[in-house]
């Protein structure tokens, strides 16, 4: 996964160079494409740790050094609502939003010294994650290079993690998740990660799979949906080939026999919504204002029938009438304090409900790109709003 220590460092670059030459994978023999860390970088690994890796194999240890830091955060929240030192019992409160102060968070990449979150930093890994399962490998960093290749960005850590988790796959190549919701602030860049994951799925990923793939996203407005679509349109026309439909509500991307006429589709999130269709991907943007009739009724019976299909919800917070997204979030919570890897992956950029929302303090848990394209200034003129 990119990481910050890693972005235009020049001596990182050079280190990785050298161990990259002529190697082969330090941990199965096969040829080596990665720079892998002995030691992980969070704990005092260097360039000096650096060992060539195969991208299987890279992949798979980070994982399940995820799925270890995870579980101390699951063992130490345990502790803390039962307050016993050693106890392995199942707290039934499901608000994991109530934590002592000192409630351990997620592992981040490191952006600063300091062991607290500076002011006017992101969090670029969630607070709130499910229990990754062991994968051979992930998709993500593909979307990420996508992304680079096609949309001329470099997308964000926070974007990279979630991509990379979403899309886990297994030694045969099939998803590991079905269903992914990933939750933060407004304005972090949830649609340019999801322009990657579009443009990937109907090119890069129609190749690996061979044949055509289907994909529709929608929206609780169909103007966002269609938003999405005019972004990624004319790049898939102008680069690929692709046949456009421009007829609001009814727009599609036609890829051509190169991508085995793979399909995008725009729709509105009505409860009919993916009634005669059969989707290998689904974007679903701010599902906390979709019904359940359109999730359950018309969005994942059309999954049915494909093979490893991913429903990727995207989204900010919602309210108590958010139905479909707090019984998902319900779900990925009762996974994290089981410490149990489901089909189901959640992440959540949120601060802890002891931290003051007023303060600039907490404001860099619920907006990871704090510091890139959010300022603290933009947020402290919005706290002063009379509403």
């Amino acid at each position: 996964m990119p990481r910050q220590h890693t972005t235009n460092d020049k001596a990182y670059a050079r280190a990785r160079r050298e161990v990259l030459q002529d190697a082969t994978c330090h941990w199965c023999g096969g040829p080596a494409t990665e720079a892998d860390h002995l030691v992980p970088y969070d704990i005092g690994g260097d360039n000096e740790s650096l060992v060539a890796s195969c991208k299987p194999c890279n992949s798979r240890r980070g994982a399940q050094y995820v799925n270890q830091k995870n579980k101390q955060r699951i063992d130490a929240r345990r502790k803390i609502k039962t307050n016993e030192p050693n106890s392995d019992s199942n707290s039934s409160d499901p608000n994991v939003f109530l934590l002592a102060n000192d409630s351990p968070r997620a592992p981040r990449f490191p952006l600063s010294e300091s062991v607290e979150l500076g002011v006017g930093l992101g969090q670029d890994l969630p607070r709130l994650e499910t229990v990754l399962p062991d994968a051979a490998g992930s998709y993500g960093p593909l979307v990420v290079e996508w992304a680079k290749d096609h949309l001329g960005i470099e997308l964000f850590p926070w974007q990279c993690r979630t991509l990379f988790a979403q899309l886990l796959h297994d030694d045969n190549g099939d998803l590991l998740h079905r269903i992914s919701l990933t939750s933060t602030a407004r304005q972090q860049g949830k649609s340019m990660a999801t322009q990657a994951l579009v443009g990937f799925w109907l090119t890069g990923f129609a190749k690996i799979r061979g044949e055509k793939q289907s994909v529709l996203s929608t929206s609780n407005r169909l103007d966002l949906a269609v938003n999405l679509f005019d972004a990624l349109a004319d790049i898939m026309e102008e680069r690929f080939g692709a046949k456009i439909g421009r007829a609001y509500g009814r727009n599609y991307v036609q890829m051509p026999d190169e991508y085995f006429g793979s399909k995008w589709i725009i729709r509105a999130a009505k409860p009919s919504v993916g009634h005669g269709t059969s989707n290998d991907l689904i974007i679903a943007d701010e599902i906390w204002d979709m019904s359940p009739a359109a999730i359950d009724g018309g969005l994942l019976p059309s999954m049915r029938a494909r093979r490893s299909p991913l429903l990727s919800c995207w989204s900010t917070s919602g309210t108590e009438q958010s139905v479909s997204m707090l019984r998902f979030r319900e779900q990925g919570l009762r996974a994290i304090d089981k410490g149990e890897a489901t089909s189901f992956h959640m992440a959540e950029w949120s601060p802890s409900p002891d931290m003051d929302p007023m303060s600039p303090s907490s404001w860099g848990y619920g907006n990871p790109s704090l510091g890139r394209t959010i300022t603290v200034e933009t947020l402290l003129a919005e706290s002063q709003s009379p509403d």
